[in-house]
């Protein structure tokens, strides 16, 4: 029964995603100017929608019943994965205020894990629009079937334990700890043990941080003091602020999903370890931070590619995550379901499986009746979130501005994860590994922060790296920044000098170093610890020299990248006003310093940066000489480029300068309105991009499904597939086949072979112990993350025995339950063959018995097993799918 209620509940939270969104042709025109407006009340944005006073809203809604109201009213709803929830729990030990802080004790903190009611925040605050989860991933990433069966086991454990094991750790932390329970209430030292909570008031999670205080003070016993923030405030106590001075005790915390990869250590990392500076204290010096050794080490080995292969890497990432939900740092309770709304007739949205829909892409392929439209989101600036490309940029509500006015060059494609990705092949690369290391050339550049000075190697001696990433960014001489200046090598130089630069704290017991912002090094930590040198092959060529490896290409190609979105003349103004302790990069330095943080929207700020770059023009900053000197810019281009910057904000009032799709034109600080207009000659064609990420059809007829033997090469499966109505072949689909053992639900996937195009050969692996299993089929269009499943429940079993008096055959084939499972539709039916439209929100089955609501997956009932049976399948259809992400290659 345990094992059935396990099951169960992991099955509702394996609900796969249902965005609402039918991919249509483009309509009207191209879309050149984008006015985004503050509305912060959800009902007065859509109330602005349904009048035509705007065409989009940018903020996700979560209402279903609100969604499918203004579906049915012809508006575009896209339903997309976009979020998460996690209580953030301060650990300090040592309060500069005397505060006694029971969440320093991990007992304490490993109780909250008991106390989040997952499942009722789900069902009652997110009203099903979510799932509930003990992790940061999620079903539709590619890693997911590599941490199930961790996620499984604490799962398993919270569910099974409940509150009440919940209320007697932290009660058991508390008596350790020297409190005594009087009247009541806990106390400590003669005071009230008090939990600070800051409760955000924007969304959900004023419900869910209400939810949680009321166990704390009305079950726990605990004084609970409530202080409701909204983002910025927030944001000043528990991000800039030093977790020593205990200003906070627990934080309703939020991620904006806004992509997803292939191989992603970065969540287990960040989450739970310290070297990146994602844990109270963030790394910042002189404040107090909270750092696990165990955990960190193995963060560290994962982050330098410290493995020998992929088994190695998942149980290094399984450990940290074990840990991690034991030290409760972080207390993940739900992934949550966003709706977007555009106006009728808007088209053009490219979508990712896993992100809201706002992407360079969407913004470069909008169309609509009209070429100018408006939008709302819920703040376009939020004060106390700066903007500014180095320490910037950190809030969920700016995402489509920097979204709209940057180009990314390799990255992860954001319709199936794959790594190393660049739009309409803009962007070539190729990785060359050491064995063990490589030799770097005398003639590579290597930035000294101790100097502040770029060198060549052969100037101070001999370096060695992992790896050498050559990439040849083709845009580089034809993109142009938004301030008119040609975007070159000299302009990759930069981000890199200001990394390296202000990362490292040089300052010596008689010197201070007055380029130094150590919160950043846990921001770029990867990059910033494992890259080694550049060399310069041509006018559109480098090559980064690193010590981070890993297994796939790709994905070192990416994290190495040396590729920028702005200019080197805003890095230069960025840089002398910091240098002249004017502003900081990062929030943290702000604090710290008193000083403000960069904000290109500021025009104080803007001018005092500019005032600075025109005294440097004729004697510019020591890097940008450097690179004068190197040959990589003239002094006649350094002086242009200062004037260009000048020329751009004299006629737009701002300094955010990027070289993406659309460039920010005004800003009205007063009505918080920004307007955004098309760059005109773009040198990548909206096309172009969207035929690569254009979602694609697969039809799959699953025949002859049969297991008898335990031998290999059995055939088990003949599988027809059709891409976009074409035969598929191994350059057009993905096809897996798995068997997952229904004792001890271990996964093994099954040889795939082509017989011929359109027709495909699943065999049986040797040696799999007897019993029942669950066989699926998931066939995946390469680049598109949309399948088409077959499932089925059989039964392998040994091998006759043979006598030399009698042979006797006891071949047995189980057909215990076919299943046809989609997006929306969970049918008992016995149906072989499933059609994924080309939409990318659904697959719908060729004969369901039953259709749910957008919001739902529904099974028939039939037989004392099939609630059973259903929660496996929904199961394996999604380890199948995230396997497929993660084996690609």
């Amino acid at each position: 029964m345990k094992k059935y209620l396990s099951l169960l509940l992991i099955a509702l939270m394996l609900i796969p995603v249902v965005p609402l969104y039918h991919a249509t042709a483009q309509q009207g025109t191209l879309v050149n100017k984008i006015t985004i407006q503050r509305i912060e009340d959800d009902g007065t944005a859509i109330q602005s929608l349904q009048n035509g006073e705007t065409q989009a809203r940018l903020f996700r809604i979560r209402s279903i019943d609100t969604a499918v109201k203004l579906q049915s009213q012809g508006f575009t709803v896209i339903k997309s994965l976009s979020g998460l929830v996690n209580i953030l729990v301060n650990p300090a030990n040592e309060c500069s205020n005397g505060m006694f802080n029971i969440f320093a004790d991990r007992e304490a903190r490993f109780a909250l894990q008991f106390l989040v009611p997952r499942k009722q925040i789900v069902n009652n605050i997110y009203q099903g629009e979510a799932y509930p989860v003990v992790f940061s991933y999620t079903p539709l990433d590619p890693d997911y079937p590599y941490i199930l069966g961790t996620a499984l086991k604490w799962q398993s454990i919270v569910e099974s334990k409940g509150k009440a094991y919940g209320l007697q750790l932290l009660a058991d932390a508390l008596k350790r700890e020297g409190a005594t329970l009087q009247n009541g209430k806990w106390y400590k030292d003669g005071k009230p043990v008090t939990v600070k909570f800051i409760i955000r008031t924007e969304d959900a999670r004023k419900d869910i941080g209400d939810q949680l205080a009321d166990v704390l003070e009305k079950e726990a016993n605990l004084t609970v003091d409530r202080i409701y923030k909204d983002f910025s405030g927030a944001f000043q106590i528990v991000y800039a602020g030093n977790p020593g001075d205990c200003e906070w005790s627990l934080y309703t915390e939020g991620w904006g999903i806004t992509g997803m990869t292939k191989y992603n250590y970065g969540d287990a990392v960040w989450f739970y370890s310290s070297i990146w500076g994602g844990m109270p204290g963030w790394l910042e010096s002189g404040y107090w931070n909270y750092a696990n050794k165990t955990i960190d080490d193995l963060a560290t080995k994962l982050d330098n590619g410290e493995y020998k292969n992929l088994d190695e890497f998942y149980a290094m990432m399984n450990k940290i995550l074990d840990l991690g939900f034991q030290e409760s740092v972080r207390v993940f309770i739900a992934a949550t379901y966003d709706f977007y709304i555009a106006a009728p007739g808007m088209s053009g949205f490219i979508l990712s499986p896993k992100a809201q829909p706002w992407n360079t892409f969407t913004f470069m392929n909008l169309h609509y009746k009209t070429d100018t439209v408006k939008m709302s989101n819920r703040y376009v600036y939020a004060t106390g979130w700066a903007w500014n490309p180095v320490g910037g940029w950190q809030d969920f509500y700016s995402r489509p501005v920097v979204e709209a006015v940057t180009w990314p060059e390799v990255t992860s494609r954001l319709t199936d994860g794959e790594t190393g990705w660049s739009p309409a092949n803009t962007a070539t690369w190729s990785v060359q590994r050491g064995n063990p290391v490589l030799q770097v050339p005398g003639d590579a550049l290597v930035y000294d922060h101790a100097a502040h000075a770029w060198k060549h190697v052969s100037d101070i001696g001999t370096l060695k790296a992992k790896d050498a990433i050559t990439y040849n960014f083709k845009l580089l001489g034809k993109l142009k920044f938004h301030d008119g200046t040609t975007e070159t090598l000299a302009d990759l130089f930069a981000p890199l000098y200001t990394l390296m630069e202000y990362a490292f704290d040089d300052s010596t017991n008689t010197t201070t170093d007055a380029r130094a912002e150590t919160g950043l090094k846990g921001d770029y930590a990867t990059f910033i610890n494992n890259f080694v040198a550049i060399k310069v092959v041509n006018s559109t060529a480098v090559t980064v020299y690193s010590n981070f490896t890993h297994v796939d290409d790709g994905y070192i190609a990416q994290t190495m990248s040396p590729w920028t979105s702005f200019p080197l003349e805003l890095y230069a103004a960025m840089d002398l006003a910091v240098r002249n302790h004017k502003l900081t990069y990062t929030d943290t330095a702000a604090k710290k310093t008193g000083l403000p943080q960069i904000h290109l929207l500021s025009p104080d700020q803007d001018t005092e940066m500019l005032n600075l770059l025109d005294q440097a023009k004729n004697n510019p900053p020591d890097w940008v000489q450097q690179l004068i000197n190197l040959g990589l810019l003239t002094m006649d281009e350094w002086q242009a480029r200062v004037d260009a910057l000048k020329a751009f904000y004299n006629e737009y009032h701002n300094l955010v300068v990027g070289n993406g799709p659309f460039k920010v034109t005004s800003y009205d600080a007063t009505n918080d309105v920004i307007t955004l207009e098309r760059v005109q000659n773009f040198p990548v064609s909206p096309d172009a991009v969207a035929a690569e990420l254009a979602p694609k059809s697969v039809d799959m007829t699953v025949k002859s499904v049969d297991i008898a033997y335990n031998t290999k090469g059995t055939p088990v499966a003949l599988i027809d597939a059709k891409i976009n109505g074409k035969p598929a072949t191994t350059d057009t689909a993905m096809v897996y086949a798995l068997l997952v053992n229904l004792n001890n639900y271990k996964a093994t996937f099954l040889k795939i072979t082509q017989v011929k195009p359109g027709e495909f050969k699943a065999e049986l692996p040797a040696n799999l112990p007897e019993g029942q299993y669950a066989f699926a089929v998931l066939t995946y269009p390469v680049g598109y993350s949309v399948p088409a499943t077959f499932q089925k429940v059989l039964t392998l079993q040994a091998p006759p025995q043979t006598t030399t008096s009698t042979t006797t055959s006891t071949t047995t084939t189980t057909t215990t339950t076919s299943t046809t499972t989609s997006s929306t539709t969970t049918t008992t039916s016995t149906p072989t063959q499933t059609t994924s439209t080309t939409s990318p929100t659904q697959t719908t089955s060729s004969t369901p018995t039953q259709t749910s609501s957008p919001s739902q997956t529904t099974a028939k009932k039939g037989g004392s097993n099939a609630a059973l049976w259903a929660s496996i399948i929904i199961i394996i259809i999604i380890i199948i799918g995230a396997a497929w992400y993660a084996m690609k290659k």
